[in-house]
């Protein structure tokens, strides 16, 4: 059954460090700080207990017939933090945050409709690389892998909404 949660969790754990930088940004309101950078560590916190518990599950095997290293899609991720150097001050006032809250929101929904999860920092720190990978059903899958698989039938787990995590052998 597809876990919409995941895609969040990626998009979430994605922007973590904005989410620590805006935290720095924002010292002179401390609540406001806690806020941003409890949701970066706790979206970093989640993927990685996800990633140790799914790492558990039963592999199942996925044939690849075409693939795309997708690791270095950063331009339009950049984005967005280049947004939040140039147009967020430290002094947000409420409708400055409501905005900054919106804009999120909106990049997220269209982020995981649009399967656009390939670029994730936090996941590349961990050592991992994303691929686009086409496996007969038409839809294009994201794997998550350590190393660049070959064309064949690899073993994963299901990480769900049509991500996979390849098993580590």
């Amino acid at each position: 059954m597809p876990r919409l949660w995941v895609s969040y969790l990626l998009f979430l754990s994605s922007y973590a460090p904005l989410l620590l930088l805006l935290a720095l940004r924002t010292y002179e309101r401390p609540s406001l700080a806690l806020v941003f950078a409890t949701a970066g560590l706790l979206s970093i916190a989640v993927l990685a207990i996800y990633l140790h518990v799914i790492r558990r599950a039963a592999s199942i095997p996925l044939p690849i017939e075409r693939m795309t290293d997708r690791t270095g899609d950063i331009a339009g991720y950049l984005t967005a933090y280049l947004f939040q150097f140039l147009l967020v001050s430290g002094n947000l006032d409420d409708i400055d945050l409501l905005s900054l809250l919106l804009m999120f929101v909106l990049l997220a929904v269209i982020s995981v409709r649009a399967h656009f999860l390939y670029v994730n920092p936090i996941l590349s720190v961990l050592g991992y690389r994303l691929f686009e990978v086409e496996s007969g059903g038409g839809l294009p899958l994201l794997l998550i892998s350590r190393r660049e698989p070959s064309a064949g039938t690899v073993l994963v787990h299901d990480f769900g909404h049509r991500i996979f995590l390849e098993a580590e052998v």
